[in-house]
This record gives structure tokens, C-alpha cells and sequence, in this order.
């Protein structure tokens, strides 16, 4: 606008010094009647220029040629003028409801957690480490098997996984890996307690275990229909207990270097059991 007005005080001065020589010719004259005959030609130019100027600027403001300002606009009631800032504004919303609506991306690699998550007061060496491994290629929009793997004495979750390369398995057949880890104040060794009373009627270790099974389903992409538990030695120990009392969980158990379920009731016969075999029989009241 401002070189619009340049050229309207450009031509109205022009038109000024015009007008006032035309003021001094005496009418009729030929001198009168040709700067008569210029100034309404300069008008007629300086009113062509001024139009077109209008219409370019009004053109670069988006503005086609003719169209009121935003104000008048406003005021005539046009409604594309006060909707663009409306649109913007409620399309920032569909924007984030969009972004709510998408799953969380999958956590991957080897993953870190404790369990059970909720203690009661005086439970403190209750409370145990786990690792999970899962795949990078699996996401949320499938379902995979679930393998849990109990170690032996003297073994944690890692040197386990490291010696059984489970984890490379899992790659290869994709599938996801839980790693329950005995804690060194429930056992020096990190042996499960399978021969613990509770325990052999499925609580105590064995009701923790399955409640972060159940846990990791929940919150994994878990096929519950293919959920297996393996074990080494006191894990499988620990798994002959689970396959027994937790059956409709688990679709199948794998036992390696375990004794039988219910094969001692105390430390000392678990020690014998597995020395000299079981003096229990399964059958064996509690």
C-alpha cells in the first residue's frame, strides 16, 4: 500500500501544478484547452495505474481482484474469512486425538523389571528380578508364544540365558522370553524354594511366578493359548509344580535335571531327593 500512495501524491501534486496553470490561461484559449485536454488524460492514466496496483497487491495478499478487505469481509458476514483460523485450531485436536489413538511403541531387547510389584509390610525378601527379551521384529499387532525359563542353583537370569542362547532361538522363531530370577535373601544358592509347603500347593514362589506370567501377558503381545514354562535342575523342580497346579496356563513344561512333584516337603529331603530320589510319593498327603 505504501508505493500506492507514493504514486497517488506523485500524480494528485502533478495534477495540482496542472490545474493551477490551467487556473491562470484565460478559457478559450488554445493553451487552456490543451493542458485541459492533458490533465484529464494524466487522470484517466494515474486512475488506470492506481487499479491495477490495487489489484496486484490485493493479488499478493491472496486476495482476487475486487474482494473487500478482511474487515469488510468480516463484516459482510463471509464465512471462508473467519473459518481458516477455526479450522486450524480444531484440526491441532484431530491431530492429538490421532496421536492418543496409536499404540505405544513395543518395548524390545532385554528388558529389566521386579515382581511382585505390590509388598505388604514385612515382605521386603519377597520381592525378585526379572528379565524379558523380546524380539525387535515383533509389534503389537500380533500375537506370539511366550516361553518362561526357570534357572537352577547358583545361576541368575543372565548366565542362563547366556548358556541356553535362548534369546537367539526367540530371534530366529520370534517369541518372547521371561526370566524370573530367585533373589539371594529367599536363598543363598538362588535356588527356588520348590520344596516349601506353600509352594508345593502353589503358593508362595510359585503363586509370584504365575502372577508375572499372567503380568507380562497382559501387557505383551502374548498369545495366552501358547504360554510354556521350562526349567533346569530346582527350576525344574519349580516347573513340575507349575505344570501341576497351574495346568490350564501353561500349554506345555519342559523339565531338565528336576525331581518329581511333591518329592520332599523340607531342605534336607530336598537335598536327599536329589542325592538318593524321592522318599515322597505325589499322592503323599500335606
Amino acid at each position: 500500500m505504501s508505493r500506492v500512495n507514493r504514486v497517488e501524491r506523485l500524480f494528485r501534486r502533478a495534477g495540482s501544478n496542472d490545474a493551477s496553470e490551467d487556473h491562470r490561461t484565460p478559457d478559450g484559449t488554445a493553451g487552456g484547452v490543451a493542458r485541459r485536454s492533458r490533465l484529464l488524460a494524466d487522470v484517466a492514466v494515474r486512475t488506470t495505474v492506481t487499479r491495477h496496483l490495487s489489484e496486484a497487491l490485493a493479488g499478493m495478499r491472496g486476495r482476487g481482484p475486487g474482494t473487500p478487505p478482511d474487515s469488510a469481509a468480516r463484516a459482510a458476514g463471509d464465512g471462508c474469512a473467519a473459518a481458516g483460523p477455526v479450522t486450524r485450531m480444531r484440526a491441532t485436536p484431530s491431530r492429538l486425538a490421532l496421536r492418543r489413538r496409536l499404540p505405544a511403541p513395543l518395548p524390545a531387547g532385554w528388558l529389566a523389571g521386579r515382581f511382585p510389584h505390590a509388598l505388604r509390610a514385612g515382605t521386603f525378601r519377597q520381592q525378585r528380578d526379572y528379565f524379558l527379551y523380546v524380539p525387535t521384529t515383533v509389534t503389537r499387532r500380533e500375537r506370539v508364544p511366550l516361553l518362561v525359563m526357570l534357572h537352577g542353583c547358583s545361576q541368575d537370569a543372565r548366565t542362563f540365558a547366556e548358556g541356553t542362547r535362548m534369546n537367539e532361538i526367540a530371534d530366529q522363531h520370534r517369541f518372547i522370553v521371561l526370566y524370573p530370577q530367585q533373589s539371594l535373601r529367599a536363598n543363598p544358592l538362588r535356588c527356588w524354594n520348590w520344596f516349601g509347603p506353600r509352594t508345593r500347593d502353589g503358593a508362595g514362589e510359585a503363586a509370584a511366578i504365575v502372577t508375572l506370567v499372567r503380568d507380562v501377558a497382559r501387557r505383551y503381545p502374548v498369545d495366552r493359548s501358547r504360554v510354556y514354562v521350562a526349567g533346569v535342575s530346582a527350576g525344574g523342580a519349580m516347573t513340575a509344580i507349575l505344570a501341576f497346579c497351574y495346568g490350564a496356563i501353561f500349554a506345555a513344561c519342559a523339565i531338565v535335571a528336576g525331581v518329581m512333584y511333591r518329592a520332599a516337603d523340607s531342605a534336607l529331603g530336598a537335598a536327599q531327593a536329589m542325592r538318593a530320589g524321592a522318599r515322597l510319593s505325589p499322592e503323599t498327603p500335606s
